[in-house]
């Protein structure tokens, strides 16, 4: 899983996967405008090329209420996104 700027103060989305219709284009503009706005053009295209791959990844945002936008503009774009993002365990 790639984990892009997770930190603990901050709330993190997971993003696992994509529908059937995803909007490829439109996802990397999301993730380029909604709350992560350090991301340039080819880190945010190289996240969803991994994510189209099957690898799921978590980003941060500084406010609960990007987190919240982010994973409903998400859902409407076809993309599989949770928040708050779980807790994995460390075995």
């Amino acid at each position: 899983m790639l984990l892009v700027s997770v930190e603990q103060s901050m709330t993190n989305v997971e993003v696992n996967g994509w529908r059937a219709g995803f909007k490829s284009i439109s996802f990397i503009k999301l993730i380029r405008t909604v709350g992560t706005r350090h991301l340039d053009l080819a880190q945010a295209k190289n996240l969803v090329d991994e994510l189209i791959l099957g690898h799921p990844f978590t980003l941060a945002f500084e406010t609960e209420s990007d987190a919240v936008t982010f994973v409903r503009v998400a859902d409407e774009l076809g993309v599989l996104a949770s928040w708050p993002a779980p807790r994995r365990s460390r075995c």
